[in-house]
C-alpha cells in the first residue's frame, strides 16, 4: 500500500513540474584566476537566463487550487483510519491499517503540466494504529454505549529522489444509539452508531530535481567553460485539523461477512503550503570535458526568488461510506471506501484484533 502510495505521488508530480519555481538570481559574481571577470559575467548571465528555464523553477506563482487540494486530501485521508465493524461490538480491539485520499479526476492529473495550469489534484497517504474499548466495562459509567479510541500513524518514507513524511492523532467518542431487530438465520444487524471526535495531521512531500547549465568565454589564454550546477526541491507542507460526524451501521451475513455504511462531514481546519528551494554552485573549467578546474578566488552568491503558495481546506466536506468487512472469530478486517460529492475519495484497509 505504501509503495502504491508513492507512486501516486510520483505520477502527479512528475507531471507538474512546470507549475512551480521562481527566479534564480546572481547577487555575486565569482572571481575566477586569469579570467578577465567582464567575460566572466556575459558568460554567467547567459547561465542564468537557461537556468531560469528550468521547469521546476520557473512558475511557482499562485496555484491556490493545488494547494488546496493537498490540504482537502488529507483531511480526506484522516476520517478513514478506523475500523468500522469493531466500533459496533467490542469490549477492546486493537487495529493497524493504511489507507490514501485522492482528489481530482485522472484527466485533471493529467492536465497538471499544462501552461498556466492550476488544478484540483492532489493525493496524501497515511499507515495508521488504533485501539478502543466499551465505556460499559468501567464500574458506574452512567451513560451506556459510549466506545472511546484513539489513534496514532506515522509514515517516513524516501525512494530515490521523492521524500514522504507524515504522522497523525486523534482521539474519538461513538455512541449506540439504538440496536434493530436482531435478524434471523444467518443475516444479523448490527447496532447504529454516531461517532465523532477529532484527528490532527502534519504531512509533507519532498521531490528535488538536479540540473546542469553551461557557458563558455574568451580565447586562447583565457578560454574557459563554466558549470553552473542546481539542486532544486519542490515542498507540499501540510497541516489539517478535523473533527468528523458520522453515522453508520453494517449487516453481517452468513456469519463472517459485514456489508457496512455510512454518511457524515468532516469539519476542517488547517492549510497546504507549496514552496521551492535551489542551490547552485558555479564553477569553471579549462576544457570543454569540465575536468581541469580552473582556481576560483572569490565565490558566488546566487539567490531563489519564490513566491509561496498558501491554501485551506474546505470547512465543511460532507462525505458517505460503504465497506465490507470480515470477521472470523477474534481477527476483523476491514476495507472501506468514502466518496465525498464535493470531489474526491478515501480508501483503506485495517486489521484489528477484537476482545
Amino acid at each position: 500500500m505504501k509503495k502504491h502510495i508513492i507512486a501516486l505521488f510520483a505520477f502527479l508530480i512528475s507531471l507538474s513540474l512546470p507549475l512551480f519555481g521562481g527566479t534564480v538570481e546572481i547577487e555575486k559574481y565569482p572571481v575566477f584566476q586569469g579570467i578577465p571577470q567582464a567575460e566572466t559575467q556575459s558568460a554567467i548571465d547567459d547561465i542564468i537566463i537557461d537556468a531560469n528555464s528550468n521547469e521546476l523553477i520557473k512558475k511557482l506563482g499562485d496555484q491556490k487550487n493545488v494547494a488546496s487540494s493537498f490540504a482537502n486530501a488529507s483531511a480526506y485521508s484522516l476520517g478513514i483510519a478506523r475500523i468500522y465493524t469493531a466500533s459496533q461490538q467490542q469490549t477492546f480491539y486493537i487495529s493497524a491499517g493504511a489507507g490514501g485520499a485522492l482528489l481530482g479526476s485522472f484527466d485533471e492529473l493529467q492536465n497538471v503540466g499544462a501552461e498556466n495550469a492550476d488544478p484540483k489534484a492532489g493525493v496524501v497517504g497515511n499507515g495508521y494504529f488504533t485501539g478502543g474499548f466499551n465505556a460499559d466495562i468501567i464500574p458506574g459509567m452512567p451513560v451506556k454505549g459510549l466506545l472511546f479510541n484513539a489513534k496514532f500513524g506515522y509514515n517516513n518514507l524516501e525512494i530515490s529522489k521523492m521524500k514522504l513524511q507524515s504522522m497523525l492523532f486523534g482521539a474519538g467518542i461513538d455512541y449506540k444509539l439504538f440496536t434493530p431487530e436482531a435478524g434471523t438465520g444467518a443475516v444479523q444487524l448490527a447496532p447504529v452508531v454516531i461517532g465523532t471526535g477529532f484527528v490532527y495531521s502534519s504531512s509533507s512531500f519532498a521531490y528535488t530535481k538536479d540540473d546542469e547549465f553551461t557557458s563558455s568565454s574568451g580565447t586562447g589564454a583565457t578560454l574557459a567553460y563554466y558549470k553552473l550546477d542546481q539542486s532544486s526541491t519542490l515542498n507540499i507542507k501540510s497541516t489539517v485539523i478535523t473533527v468528523p460526524v458520522e453515522i453508520f451501521s453494517s449487516v453481517k451475513l452468513a456469519w463472517f461477512l459485514n456489508i457496512f455504511a455510512g454518511v457524515g462531514c468532516d469539519i476542517a481546519f488547517g492549510g497546504t503550503e507549496i514552496s521551492v528551494d535551489s542551490d547552485s554552485k558555479i564553477s569553471a573549467y579549462r576544457d570543454a570535458a569540465y575536468s581541469n578546474t580552473i582556481e576560483k578566488t572569490e565565490t558566488e552568491e546566487i539567490a531563489l526568488r519564490d513566491s509561496t503558495t498558501k491554501a485551506a481546506p474546505a470547512v465543511v466536506q460532507f462525505r458517505t461510506t460503504v465497506g465490507t468487512g470480515f470477521a472470523l472469530g477474534a481477527v476483523h478486517l476491514d476495507f472501506p471506501f468514502t466518496y465525498y460529492p464535493a470531489g474526491g475519495f478515501a480508501f483503506a484497509a485495517t486489521a484489528a484484533v477484537v476482545l
